[in-house]
Formats: structure tokens, sequence, C-alpha cells
């Protein structure tokens, strides 16, 4: 499934549930993305911190994989992202719920942002956010929520256990939380 539309709006701020307008710009990441570099910040599922987590701690205590220079994997991420996440209505996403997230920054020097939560919901669905920062395109910056479809996360994870840069990697942080039930 790929995304076709993304909502515009939102704050930012600790703690605080962004809301959403109703326009429709441009999906964030849609086929023809040009993907100079990825980074991807995990932390272990489940895991609990004592105050909310900001980007800057993300970066700091979370799990770091990235990749320049290699249009494969580059491109192996984008098709995750483009197979699970959608645009949301509204988002349940907060900023005290933040975990993990993923930075495309792009050929015209814009930085997509997307922040989300775990995968602990009953339903395997991820609530997120999407920043767009820069480029050279003069749309300047816009944000909006989005959700990640069941297995996103595992996915990402598996993508992550590749062949990619690792900073501050625990193997807690690619582990799945839901084993996968053997078919019979």
């Amino acid at each position: 499934m790929r995304a076709s539309g993304w909502l515009v709006g939102g704050v930012l701020g600790i703690g605080v549930v962004h809301a959403a307008s109703a326009s429709w710009p441009e999906p964030p990441v849609h086929e023809g993305v040009r993907v100079v570099r990825v980074t991807v910040l995990l932390t272990p599922p489940g895991m609990r911190f004592s105050a909310p987590l900001t980007y800057a701690g993300l970066q700091a205590v979370g799990c770091r994989f990235s990749t320049a220079f290699r249009p494969d994997r580059q491109a192996a991420l984008v098709d995750i992202m483009e197979r699970h996440l959608l645009h949301s209505q509204s988002s349940r996403f907060s900023t005290a719920s933040l975990r993990n997230a993923i930075e495309l920054h792009l050929h015209d020097g814009a930085v997509l942002r997307y922040t989300f939560g775990d995968d602990s919901a009953a339903d395997g669905v991820v609530d997120g956010w999407r920043d767009r920062r820069g480029g050279t395109r003069g749309t300047g910056s816009a944000s909006m929520p989005v959700v990640a479809l069941r297995g996103f996360l595992r996915e990402v994870r598996a993508w992550a256990a590749g062949d990619v840069g690792r900073v501050n990697v625990e193997p807690e942080c690619l582990r799945d939380p839901q084993p996968s039930i053997p078919s019979k």
C-alpha cells in the first residue's frame, strides 16, 4: 500500500499532541525521491524513560544506523516507508511517546524527519509525525501526522540489521517485540 496524500499541520512540543489542518501537499516519501543519506534512530522495544524523550535525547541514547552513498540500502528503506506510512487525519502521537526516528536527507538539501512511538499498541499501528526542513523547492517547512501500519518497525529493524553504519548499538534495539508465530 502506498501513501497517497498527507495532512499538514501541527505544533511541536514535549508532551503536546499534534493537531492537524486540512491542506494536502505532496506525499513526503514518493517515487523519485532522491535520498543522499539516511539515519535511523531506534530504542529497544518497550523501553521506558523517566522523563519524555526529546529528539536530542533520542540521538544520545538511541541506537543509530546510517548509510550514505548506498543507493540500494536507501531505496530499500524508502520502499519500506512507502508501503507502510499513511497520512493521518489526526494524530495520537505525542512527543512524550517519542521512541524511534528516521531522517531522509534529500539531494536538494531538505531533511524529512519522521518520529514515531513504539509498536506496543494492541492494533500494531505506530503513530508518528513528519517534519520537512529546508530544501531548494521553496516550500519551507511542513509538518504532518503519519501512521505506520503493522509490521513497519519490524521491517525497519530488519533493514537496520543489514550492512549499514552503526553507532551506539545495543542488540535489544533490533529485537522484534512480537516474535512471529510459525505457520503450519
